[in-house]
C-alpha cells in the first residue's frame, strides 16, 4: 500500500473535508497544510490531486507526493500512523 503525502501552499479547510470524506480513516493531517492519505489501491499523484481540485479547474495550488521512503522527526502518533501502512 502506498502512503501519498499532500501539502497545500494554504490552508484550506474545504480539501481536508473531501480528504475526510475520500479516504475516510485512511488519512491523517499534520498540519493545516500537511498531510498523507494512504489510499486502498495505489493510485496516480495525479488522481488525488484532480480529487482535491490541484489543478487549473479547482485552483488549489499544493503537490501531491508519493512517499517511497522516510525518515525524520515527529510525533510518536504519526510515525506510527506511516509505519502502519508501509
Amino acid at each position: 500500500m502506498s502512503i501519498y503525502l499532500i501539502v497545500l501552499n494554504d490552508p484550506d479547510p474545504e480539501t481536508w473535508e473531501a480528504v475526510k470524506v475520500k479516504w475516510g480513516d485512511d488519512h491523517r493531517f499534520l498540519t493545516d497544510r500537511i498531510a498523507f492519505v494512504a489510499p486502498e489501491k495505489t493510485v496516480l499523484t495525479q488522481e488525488i490531486a484532480d480529487t482535491l481540485g490541484m489543478n487549473k479547474e479547482g485552483g488549489i495550488r499544493g503537490i501531491v507526493v508519493e512517499m517511497e521512503n522516510f525518515s525524520g522527526f515527529n510525533s510518536t502518533d504519526a510515525v506510527e500512523w506511516v509505519r502502519k501502512f508501509r
